[in-house]
């Protein structure tokens, strides 16, 4: 294969993107625009990229930035055909804006400026492959997951400003507002004149076959709801409405609810097709990430969708960058500063699975053991000296180190000694 390379940059708006073509000399050699949704536009661009690395004897690369899903056209266009395809954050793309003194913000100079960025960090980027596609489907999947749940909790929220109203306190002295219990209650029972005007045998069945707790559990907390009813009665409010907005509130919860299970059962089936399927790595690494103390099988789907594939970073330092985990540097002469944040210039999303896996790692199990003493024993060493936050990112940042180590080695996790371990390497 040549190792001659043909650059190309690609500004992509919603319905088109500016093409510009550097000559192996790094010269502007040809401008082109490519219509989205056109084939003869997009056969075009396709023809003129093979026509031109057959001329130079090149192979070409054509650089993207990252523009949410409007590339994903032209990406998959461009790999379909064998032809390489780079895309780029656009904190890299940004850095370049000013690399000319002149003022010029266009699609035509984003393009050419994408190339030249390409030429100046190559060693540092890699191109995309095509069983890739499994990890960006679960990563659609992954966030249209966690969207519910935002637009979820969103209307909890609401549920719980009605009950404020209506029924204070109601989810600290009776029962919580995310059981089938209290929202079966309340979708019968939304107003506490409601409740006291019913036999108290309906409510009670109601709660019975709801919780399918016993007897007791029932009557206790029949007692709870009947005293919490007749005090609102007196200080809550009357307003009828209440009822309406209480009862719409959960429909939408639950609905929502439903919705997040669909999801979740639909990211199981992609998994186990992707399993079988001749290129199941994405499936792969959930599996190993799974073998890991703490990580459950929805943290590893969005840890790997959120990072993409795992074996594509150098090294654990790669990973932790790329999730914002790392610490960022302030340093100008003699001045050295020691009180620096990490970075947060990667994945929100893949920030906050690892800050929930971190904080379920020094956590106990019913069973009252640590999920994972080894991490417990290094937060508490942290915490002596540091903020308890500090260290659960602290946490966070050996769990990337873990979880390196484990798609790399390509074997799920095992506990190991440290001293055994340390002792191992060094006979190596």
């Amino acid at each position: 294969m040549s190792t001659r390379e043909l650059v190309i940059g690609a500004d992509v708006a919603k319905e088109f993107s500016e093409i510009c073509m550097l000559g192996l000399d790094h010269s502007v050699y040809k401008r082109l625009t490519v219509q989205h949704d056109s084939k003869e536009s997009m056969e075009h661009l396709i023809q003129v990229i093979k026509t031109n690395e057959k001329d130079f004897e090149a192979t070409a690369t054509v650089v993207l930035e990252s523009t949410g899903h409007y590339h994903k056209i032209l990406e998959r266009a461009l790999m379909k055909h064998g032809i390489g395809v780079v895309v780029i954050n656009p904190i890299q793309s940004d850095s370049i804006k000013n690399l000319n003194i002149r003022k010029v913000k266009n699609d035509r100079t984003d393009a050419y400026h994408l190339a030249m960025l390409y030429l100046f960090e190559r060693d540092g980027m890699k191109k995309d492959k095509p069983d890739e596609t499994s990890f960006t489907t679960l990563k659609m999947l992954i966030r249209a997951y966690y969207d519910l749940q935002t637009e979820r909790t969103a209307h909890f929220q609401k549920l719980q400003a009605y009950m404020d109203q209506v029924y204070l306190n109601f989810d600290k002295d009776c029962l919580s507002l995310k059981t089938a219990a209290a929202q079966a209650f309340l979708a019968r029972y939304p107003l506490p004149e409601n409740v006291l005007q019913s036999r108290k045998s309906t409510v009670k069945n109601l709660l019975k076959k709801q919780s399918r707790k016993s007897d007791a559990w029932v009557q206790d907390k029949l007692g709870k709801i009947l005293a919490k009813a007749e005090t609102m009665r007196q200080l809550g409010s009357h307003n009828s409405v209440f009822a309406q907005l209480i009862r719409s509130e959960i429909e939408l919860y639950q609905m929502l609810d439903g919705k997040m299970d669909d999801l979740l059962k639909n990211m199981n089936s992609f998994l186990l097709q992707n399993l079988q399927s001749d290129h199941p790595k994405m499936a792969q690494q959930v599996d190993l990430l799974d073998s890991i103390p703490g990580i459950g099988k929805l943290s590893a789907m969005t840890i790997v969708a959120e990072a993409g594939d795992i074996t594509r970073f150098k090294n654990a330092r790669a990973l932790t960058a790329f999730a914002g985990l790392d610490p960022s540097v302030k340093e100008s002469g003699k001045f050295k500063g020691n009180r620096n944040k990490i970075s947060k210039r990667g994945s929100r999303l893949l920030r906050r699975a690892l800050n929930l896996v971190a904080n379920r790692s020094v956590s106990k199990t019913r069973k009252n053991e640590y999920v994972n003493p080894f991490l417990r024993e290094f937060y508490e060493r942290k915490c002596q000296a540091k903020p308890k936050l500090v260290a659960l990112t602290a946490v966070a940042h050996k769990l990337i180190y873990i979880i390196f180590a484990v798609i790399r080695n390509n074997q799920p996790f095992y506990w190991s000694d440290p001293e055994q371990h340390k002792a191992k390497i060094c006979a190596a």
